[in-house]
């Protein structure tokens, strides 16, 4: 399924959050807003899976493809449950290490994960 790139409708989101969710809120710079598009699965699989990304013609961007579930399902890290996705965080703990050491590809590949991370680093001193 086609989608818009997920920058624009992720940077409307945070302003809402910030401007309305959190108006009034003090100002703490440790909140950082994550806006992964569509699926906050996206990250993951392309840190474990990054050859099935970009995938289709034209390709698809990770964080609007519309099949990260069954792929999810196929890898054992969800299983189907009602029709849906079910997502289970110790099925995603043995891997973060392996999101780790390949948090430059997934910055490369998802738009929304780049600016996750520049807000940490601008949030974070030193």
């Amino acid at each position: 399924m086609d989608c818009p790139p997920a920058q624009p409708t992720a940077s409307a989101l945070r302003r809402v959050v910030s401007e309305q969710w959190l108006a009034g809120a003090p100002n703490f710079p440790q909140i950082i807003i994550a806006t992964p598009s569509r699926a906050t699965d996206a990250w993951m699989l392309i840190a474990l899976h990054q050859a099935l990304w970009p995938r289709g013609s034209p390709s698809i961007d990770i964080e609007c493809d519309d099949r990260l579930d069954g792929v999810l399902i196929s890898l054992r890290l969800a299983r189907r449950v009602a029709g849906r996705a079910k997502k289970r965080a110790e099925r995603y703990v043995p891997h973060l290490s392996r999101l780790a050491a390949s948090i430059a590809i997934v910055r490369t590949r998802c738009p929304e994960a780049e600016i996750f991370l520049r807000g940490i680093a601008d949030a974070v001193p030193g």
